[in-house]
């Protein structure tokens, strides 16, 4: 090979070598901006099911709706914690993450499909990779599934496609486990979840999720402020009203309470005025008046000794 075949040879292996490094640039590039599509369109997805589901809970006084079994979206299912996000009974589209999923939902038992009488924490804990508490007493939990990995399989079963899943409410396509994941020892997928985990992407998890506080529904729960005849206002809820005796009158709390004092039943005034419990002679009780009587089964001569200095 002369000088001139040997300078172009090397030119064209350069070419050859510049066209490849240039492939695999735009390659690479290609599946970066791919996955940074799918990010975003997982984000948008759950955003748009927490407002759909705060917004529900502000139309039915802070309840929210029950997980849907079969993937219809209508939430049927109010006898688990955790299936499908119900996108017809929220008024929505069916919500998919980047990949094509639907996305799973989990709620707790005081807001599932009833409103609650008050604004109570939620059953769930979320914490990171390393089991750090993230947030506590969150009431309601949705889940971008992403691409099924190794293991998880979403078969139609007995059943035919119902938009997101299967009618057949036991296939593998509805099944938590073919979509959820685990890592650090936390099962997203589990049957009565208590813990969720949010960890960056990883060979054996790429779970994506977002979630409800009470915060985030406090102006949708109705506080009662006034009862029906013979009720009071108990810490939000009506309760029904006992009876006092003579000298005795209701306070807030609902419990029996003398007019002057301010003593309950089992109190008496000391000598500064102040409520101390009654204490009795054995075989003895105080009665509603604050009184020392015989136990119906003591030794008792109705001359027990009480008093309120304690």
């Amino acid at each position: 090979m002369n000088n001139k075949q040997g300078g172009a040879a090397l030119l064209i292996l350069m070419l050859i070598l510049a066209l490849t490094i240039s492939t695999v640039l735009v390659t690479g590039a290609g599946r970066k901006d791919n996955t940074v599509k799918r990010d975003q369109v997982s984000s948008e997805a759950l955003a748009k099911a927490k407002g759909a589901l705060v917004g529900y809970a502000y139309r039915n006084d802070g309840a929210l709706p029950c997980p849907d079994s079969t993937g219809n979206g209508l939430g049927d299912s109010c006898s688990t914690a955790e299936g499908w996000l119900p996108w017809q009974a929220l008024g929505v589209k069916p919500l998919r993450d980047g990949d094509g999923a639907c996305l799973r939902y989990a709620v707790s038992a005081a807001y599932e499909g009833v409103a609650p009488a008050s604004l109570v924490d939620g059953d769930f804990e979320i914490q990171d990779v390393n089991n750090n508490t993230r947030d506590t007493g969150i009431v309601a939990v949705v889940l971008a599934p992403l691409e099924a990995l190794s293991g998880q399989l979403r078969g139609m079963g007995s059943g035919s496609n119902s938009v997101c899943g299967s009618t057949d409410s036991s296939a593998q396509k509805n099944d938590a486990v073919n979509y959820l994941d685990i890592i650090s020892g936390v099962n997203n997928a589990a049957s009565n979840p208590t813990v969720f985990i949010q960890a960056d992407k990883a060979d054996a998890f790429n779970d994506v999720s977002i979630w409800l506080s009470t915060t985030d529904i406090t102006g949708s729960i109705v506080v009662v402020a006034s009862c029906d005849a013979g009720y009071t206002l108990i810490n939000g809820v009506c309760e029904l009203i006992q009876s006092c005796d003579t000298g005795y009158s209701l306070n807030e709390d609902g419990e029996c309470v003398d007019d002057i004092y301010g003593c309950l039943v089992t109190e008496a005034p000391n000598n500064g005025g102040q409520c101390k419990n009654i204490v009795c002679d054995e075989g003895y009780t105080a009665n509603n008046g604050g009184q020392c009587i015989a136990d119906n089964n003591g030794n008792g001569n109705g001359n027990g000794n009480g008093n309120g200095n304690g």
